[in-house]
C-alpha cells in the first residue's frame, strides 16, 4: 500500500504581496483555501503546513491539522529552495521511522499558486501506479510568445535571439507549457535521491481551467475572479 503525504508550504514573507499566503479571497486567507482543497483528496494526519510563522500555523490547527514544528529561518527566505524545504520536512519522519521513503507519494500545494486543481484526483491515480517518479501540471503557452520567438539581452546589451530562424510560422510552432504550479506530484526516495522535484520519468498534466500565480497585486485580483466564478 502507497503512503500519501501532503505539503503545503506557507512562508510568511513575500515582498510582491505583503503576507500574500494569508490575503483574503472569498472572506477566508488563502492558505485556507489549500487545506481546504487538500482535505478533499488526502487524510488530514498527512498534510503538512510548511509555515515560519505560528499565526499562519494557527490557521492549520484551526482546521484539524496537526502541528509538525516551524520551520528554520534559513529555509524561510525569499532565497530558499523549495526542494530544500520538501525534503527538511520529509527528512523528519523518515528519522523518526515514520515514513518509508520507498513507498512514500508526495504532492506539494502552494497556496499562491491560486486554482481549483481539478487535476488532484487524476495525480493520485498516476503515483499509485507506481510508472511515474513524478507528475508536474502545465498550461500552454500562446504561440505568439514561443519561446522560438523570444530573445535575451546580453551583458552588452545586445539583443540575442534564441529561435532557430526569426522568421518561423506562428503555425509552424510545435507547443509549448510552463508549469502552472496547480500542483506537483512525486515519489519521495527518487527527490531525496536526486534532490529535484521532478525525478524522471514525469507525468504531464495539463490544467484546462484559470490559475493565478500570486506575485503581485494584480494577480491577487485575478484570483478573487476565479473564486467568484467557481
Amino acid at each position: 500500500m502507497k503512503d500519501e503525504w501532503v505539503i503545503i508550504p506557507a512562508r510568511s514573507g513575500s515582498k510582491g504581496v505583503k503576507d500574500k499566503n494569508i490575503a483574503n479571497i472569498g472572506g477566508k486567507p488563502l492558505l485556507q483555501h489549500a487545506i481546504e482543497t487538500t482535505l478533499k483528496y488526502f487524510d488530514r494526519e498527512k498534510i503538512i503546513v510548511s509555515t515560519d510563522s505560528q499565526c499562519y500555523m494557527e490557521i492549520a490547527l484551526r482546521l484539524g491539522l496537526k502541528d509538525f514544528g516551524l520551520r528554520p529561518e534559513e529555509l524561510s527566505s525569499g532565497e530558499a529552495h523549495i526542494k530544500d524545504v520538501v525534503i527538511y520536512e520529509m527528512s523528519k519522519l523518515v528519522d523518526i521511522g515514520k515514513v518509508d521513503p520507498k513507498g512514500t507519494s508526495c504532492f506539494l500545494i502552494e497556496p499562491s499558486h491560486f486554482s481549483l486543481r481539478p487535476n488532484i484526483a487524476e495525480a493520485r491515480k498516476i503515483m499509485k501506479t507506481g510508472d511515474y517518479n513524478s507528475v508536474v501540471s502545465l498550461v500552454p503557452v500562446p504561440n505568439k510568445y514561443h519561446y522560438n520567438k523570444q530573445y535575451f539581452i546580453d551583458s552588452t546589451g545586445d539583443a540575442i535571439f534564441i529561435g532557430q530562424t526569426s522568421n518561423i510560422n506562428r503555425q509552424s510552432l510545435t507547443s509549448s507549457y510552463i508549469r502552472s504550479g496547480e500542483l506537483y506530484a512525486f515519489n519521495l526516495e527518487a527527490v531525496m535521491q536526486c534532490e529535484n522535484l521532478q525525478p524522471s520519468p514525469t507525468k504531464s498534466l495539463i490544467l484546462n481551467g484559470q490559475f493565478a500565480n500570486i506575485d503581485e497585486p494584480i494577480d491577487l485580483d485575478e484570483a478573487i475572479k476565479i473564486w467568484s466564478e467557481e
